[in-house]
């Protein structure tokens, strides 16, 4: 066992877990994080070298239209980066790094890749995932609290009397929903770590990331009746119904108790979008009367949305089209179109196409209203990169090759 705890997959997965809990274990900003990030990124270079550099593997499409659009991505963040250009986010007076594009596009593929590598070489197991799940929800928790006390800390020094905010931690808990059909065969488990899930994604406030999280859950609770006995699934009925029941309750008292929650909830249900529709008409009117040839097939570059709106575009759709121009958005189509082709694939193995098929309406749905191409949770990716390895096991073996052909 401790053979195993000290292997790399852990190691790696703890160390993007510590990285995430900056601010409570070590401050934001310090050389602590960078030197973190440096040895994740590191040890995903290797692994990255090993899966697509070292020698010619079958991967499956996913796989290969994730590394061509993160490549294609990862060219804009360095071009940015060289142009020594700087961009402010007009709504918060934000400067974004000149290094920051190119962070996220690692942090977003990087342990896609590793973790998909590893899992191919029966580095890591299912036990694995399930531990995986309590990390996941420590180090989201953990995110959520420092979100909100620096949110606190910024209202304090504005002079705002705000206790409430909403909390960028939200698609955290978001991608841990998907994984816990890990624990299909213990429901207690995996209503509880729901539970405590949906609970700060609600506290979160932030609207698409509860859509999201509720699509999943829908999913999940599906699954759980699906694939589990008749014994099961009365258990499993019992345990949906005291969900839907302490949801309700929960959202009953953070409306009476939450004057922002209320808020929030009353202007969604009349149509306030957040100043997005402002931002979408801006970017539009811009792509609409764009006559730069160059810009139009290749876009104006990374961030550039910047220069066009006083926030990003909170949509992957306009982002590309503005920032990489008709070519990102072929690029972008064609990733979507090598995940589905992906999910049809290993459509028969479970509980890999569950994982699969959720992430892909959930990260599909958020492309909409959200950044989702340069913001991709690790908790997401490498549950994603651990059953598409597994699926393509199951896929390539002698008995489904068989029933294939049969």
């Amino acid at each position: 066992m401790i053979k195993k705890v000290t292997s790399l997959p852990y190691i790696y997965i703890v160390l993007w877990c510590l990285y995430f809990m900056q601010g409570l274990i070590f401050n934001e900003g310090s050389s602590t994080p960078q030197i973190l990030l440096v040895i994740l990124i590191a040890i995903s270079a290797f692994s990255y070298y090993s899966l697509f550099l070292k020698k010619k593997i079958r991967l499956p499409y996913y796989i290969k239209w994730a590394n061509y659009l993160f490549l294609f991505l990862l060219v804009y963040g360095v071009i940015y980066f060289l142009s020594g250009k700087s961009y402010t986010i007009e709504r918060s007076g934000t400067v974004i790094q000149s290094f920051g594009f190119i962070k996220q596009i690692m942090i977003s593929y990087l342990p896609l890749f590793t973790i998909y590598h590893y899992s191919r070489e029966n580095r890591i197991s299912e036990n694995d995932v399930r531990l995986w799940c309590f990390l996941f929800l420590v180090t989201a928790i953990v995110f959520f609290y420092v979100e909100r006390v620096n949110a606190l800390r910024l209202a304090l020094e504005a002079h705002s009397s705000r206790s409430e905010f909403t909390n960028n931690s939200a698609y955290f808990f978001v991608a841990i929903i998907p994984s816990l059909v890990v624990w299909r065969n213990k429901p207690l488990i995996q209503y509880l770590l729901l539970f405590i899930s949906l609970a700060f994604l609600i506290v979160s406030m932030k609207r698409g990331a509860i859509l999201c999280g509720g699509i999943a859950t829908l999913f999940l609770v599906y699954d759980s009746f699906l694939h589990n006995n008749k014994k099961i699934k009365f258990r499993i009925l019992f345990l949906s119904i005291a969900l839907f029941v302490a949801t309700y309750y929960f959202v009953s008292q953070l409306l009476i108790s939450n004057v922002f929650f209320s808020e929030r909830i009353s202007n969604t249900l009349e149509g306030d979008s957040s100043g997005r529709n402002i931002i979408y008409l801006d970017l539009l009117n811009y792509l609409i009367n764009r006559t730069n040839i160059f810009y139009i097939f290749l876009g104006e570059g990374a961030n550039a949305t910047l220069l066009h709106s006083e926030n990003y575009a909170h949509n992957d759709w306009l982002e590309i089209a503005v920032c990489e121009g008709a070519v990102g958005i072929y690029m972008y189509i064609r990733y979507w179109m090598a995940f589905h082709r992906t999910i049809k694939k290993y459509s028969h193995y479970e509980p890999s196409h569950f994982i699969l098929h959720t992430f892909f309406i959930v990260l599909l749905v958020r492309s909409f209203f959200s950044m989702s191409v340069n913001d991709l949770s690790v908790f997401a990716t490498s549950v994603i990169g651990y059953y598409l390895a597994i699926a393509e096991k199951y896929y390539n073996s002698p008995n489904a090759r068989l029933q294939n052909l049969n």
